[in-house]
């Protein structure tokens, strides 16, 4: 999975603002739900409750972890883990993730919805990146990961 271009840049100006896991999460499920601790998708008839209150990250120094219980009738309450791999702590910050084919847990789960995570999922981390920049009136340069947690790294914007 990739996205966005423009990053592989560490502006002389960059700052770098330092989530740990705790805070991370927290921002992640403000990012998915806006509050919410449950919510249901829809797609092509087929439903999945995403229990957002069980969000759960572990950085590492070249990626991250995301654990979240999905829910059906058919297959009950069960984790979906899905690992990026990010920038490490001596690579340049930039705005790309890969990820596994799917994400870890039950098969059938993560045939069905394991996408679509991996997609809301990294949307949230790069909202999380754009709110922390328009907050320090900066732009979002990229994001690295390291064993103290999720660098989000900002830069000024371009006259």
């Amino acid at each position: 999975m990739a996205r966005r271009s423009g990053g592989n840049r560490r502006p002389s100006d960059a700052a770098e603002r330092l989530l740990d896991d705790a805070a991370l999460g927290t921002a992640l499920r403000r990012e998915l739900a806006a509050g919410a601790d449950t919510v249901l998708w829809q797609q092509l008839g087929d439903q999945v409750l995403v229990h957002l209150d069980t969000v759960s990250v572990q950085t590492g120094p070249h990626g991250l972890q995301v654990s979240i219980e999905l829910q059906t009738d058919q297959s009950g309450r069960r984790p979906l883990t899905i690992g990026f791999a990010l920038a490490g702590p001596d690579d340049p910050a930039d705005l790309t993730a890969v990820t596994e084919q799917l994400p870890a847990g039950d098969p059938v789960l993560a045939a069905r919805w394991g996408h679509l995570l991996q997609e809301a999922v990294f949307e949230a981390l790069l909202r999380v990146l754009d709110r922390t920049a328009e907050a320090a009136g900066r732009v979002p340069v990229g994001l690295r990961a390291s064993t103290a947690g999720l660098e989000l790294v900002i830069g000024e914007a371009a006259s």
